[in-house]
């Protein structure tokens, strides 16, 4: 795929942009999985599986540079409006998942130092953690189809669920202060559970990016009107948002309460 990646396709834009399109679809895959593994040996360390994580987390970057180094070197021949706008997509895509393989990486090390330090979350925490993954493992299967297909219902569909993900965030950090104060679990872990906690938050910020970026690149008029678009999901003035927003809360709430 990067052999592809020809500047001899420059004068044919579908041609050049085909190739950055498969190698940014196995950029997303190889950082989910990056991310489904991080969260497992966070239960269970295995040093494998952590080698595993940082060998493909080498790959995911090498794409970023050669797709970045490619979309500049052909960006003087790509002139008509609507390739620039598949360009500027493509930048975009890019950043986003080069970023989601970086969490992916700091989730690693987060189960690593526990590792090092014989550090434990406390079977509650886990069971947490559980549902957070249940959550953004959702919302990183909407993530993908909205950018493989260009699917407007499924970049719709990461905007509740991206604010459920901070509503049990901050559940979860509640939680946790809670069991340090009584001793649950102890400092290190503590921090480190916190820490994780973050990084899910902003794996969960970057599908947001990717769902808005391509409302905005299927329907064109709202290039110009994106803030105004998410501020007006955010603040009730969508019913379908509102709806969904709600069932899943109550899904995820309810997994969470049992």
């Amino acid at each position: 795929m990067l052999d592809a990646l020809n500047p001899v396709f420059a004068g044919t834009p579908a041609l050049a942009f085909a190739r950055c399109y498969d190698v940014l679809l196995v950029m997303y895959r190889m950082a989910r999985t990056n991310i489904d593994r991080a969260f497992e040996i966070i239960t269970k360390y295995d040093e494998k599986t952590a080698a595993q994580i940082a060998e493909d987390e080498n790959y995911i970057d090498m794409m970023a540079d050669r797709v970045s180094n490619y979309l500049i070197q052909i960006s003087t021949k790509i002139t008509a409006p609507e390739h620039v706008e598949i360009m500027n997509h493509y930048y975009s895509g890019i950043t986003e998942f080069e970023r989601l393989g970086d969490h992916a990486m700091n989730i690693k090390e987060i189960a690593e130092a526990m590792y090092k330090n014989e550090a434990a979350f406390s079977e509650t925490a886990l069971a947490e953690l559980d549902v957070l993954h249940d959550l953004i493992g959702t919302i990183l299967d909407y993530t993908h189809d909205a950018f493989e297909k260009r699917d407007l219902s499924s970049a719709r569909h990461i905007e509740p669920l991206e604010e459920v993900v901070d509503d049990m965030v901050g559940v979860l950090n509640d939680n946790h202060l809670e069991r340090l104060r009584e001793g649950v679990c102890g400092v290190y872990a503590g921090t480190e559970f916190l820490n994780l906690l973050s990084e899910i938050e902003r794996i969960s910020d970057i599908c947001s990016n990717v769902g808005v970026a391509t409302v905005a690149r299927v329907q064109p008029e709202m290039r110009h009107q994106i803030h105004e678009y998410v501020s007006m999901l955010h603040s009730g003035r969508d019913e379908a948002f509102n709806r969904e927003y709600q069932e899943a809360h109550d899904r995820y709430f309810g997994l969470l309460k049992e």
